[in-house]
């Protein structure tokens, strides 16, 4: 095994790029090929340049990293084989090239990202982590102004006595007024010169506070002089999250009808008329006493010309 001495370069910042340049020697009487069989996750290399050697000849090896962001001493090496012909036989030998160092970083945050969900109007949290790393057990980090980007969403530091020193608990706290997928992130500022800002990114998903099975009502085929009807069951996401008392089309009244068939159940038909469209789709609201939109689903038909099946 020929054997490079790992480079330590010391402390170094996160993001910036550390290059290690390695020079073999062939000093061998014949040709040697040198290959790269294997390297660490997080280890960018350019091949040997040239990668057949003359005897007596010289090669580069470049071995490229970006720091991440980590405690304590971090190691990253490259292995590869140099082989040539003596005697007549194929000969081979592996070799070992590294570099070392050590994250610059004072802070580590857990999570890195969150993702959570809440039923529309409910309330939802999530507790964020921050470590300084230059201070073990002495005092806690610096977290300044701690805020979130969501709409209507607060942040604010969370005593708590179970946790180690140097080390501050965050919550964000909110909510979400509409269904859908949101993003943004917890944002504060330090005291460091290095990492004077930090952020964590969240994603929210908001949920209707009712759901049915299936999610929607689907007709096909579709004729026009025909009348079906479809039955979807209601599960509610949340205790007392509203109940339903009603159903409202946004479409399509003369060709669909929908309403409560029982209290846990929605019937949807697609009626007889001439009008209706071969193909087409309308929303349909779930509404509560207060007229509160519990769930919108979708109301799709199929004319049987529309449809496609694959070519066997």
């Amino acid at each position: 095994m020929l054997k490079a001495d790992p480079e330590d370069f010391g402390e170094v910042s996160v993001g910036t790029s550390i290059i290690r340049t390695v020079t073999f020697i062939n000093k061998r009487t014949v040709p040697i090929t040198l290959e790269i069989v294997d390297k660490t996750c997080g280890c960018l290399v350019t091949s040997f340049e040239p990668a057949t050697v003359p005897p007596g000849g010289r090669t580069l090896l470049r071995i490229a990293t970006v720091p991440a962001p980590g405690s304590g001493v971090q190691a990253h090496h490259v292995t590869f084989t140099s082989t040539w012909d003596e005697s007549g036989f194929r000969r081979s030998e592996r070799g070992v090239c590294g570099l070392s160092f050590v994250s610059d970083v004072e802070f580590v945050v857990r999570p890195e990202a969150a993702a959570l969900a809440c039923v529309v109007g409910r309330e939802t949290h999530v507790d964020i982590f921050v470590r300084y790393m230059e201070d073990e057990g002495g005092k806690a980090p610096p977290v300044n102004e701690p805020q979130c980007s969501l709409p209507g969403w607060s942040v604010r530091r969370v005593d708590d006595a179970t946790i180690p020193k140097g080390v501050v608990r965050l919550r964000a706290t909110g909510s979400g007024d509409t269904p859908g997928f949101f993003e943004g992130e917890v944002m504060w500022d330090t005291e460091s010169a290095t990492q004077p800002e930090m952020s964590v990114p969240i994603r929210l998903r908001v949920l209707e506070p009712w759901r049915s099975v299936p999610g929607g009502a689907v007709f096909t085929p579709a004729q026009g002089d025909e009348r079906r009807a479809v039955t979807m069951t209601l599960f509610p996401r949340v205790q007392n999250g509203g109940k339903p008392v009603s159903v409202e089309l946004e479409g399509g009244r003369d060709w669909i009808n929908a309403a409560l068939s029982s209290e846990r159940e929605v019937t949807v038909e697609l009626l007889p008329h001439g009008q209706r469209p071969p193909t087409g789709s309308v929303y349909a609201r779930l509404l509560d006493g207060d007229g509160n939109v519990l769930l919108r689903f979708p109301v799709v038909w199929f004319a049987e010309s529309d449809i496609r099946l694959p070519a066997r």
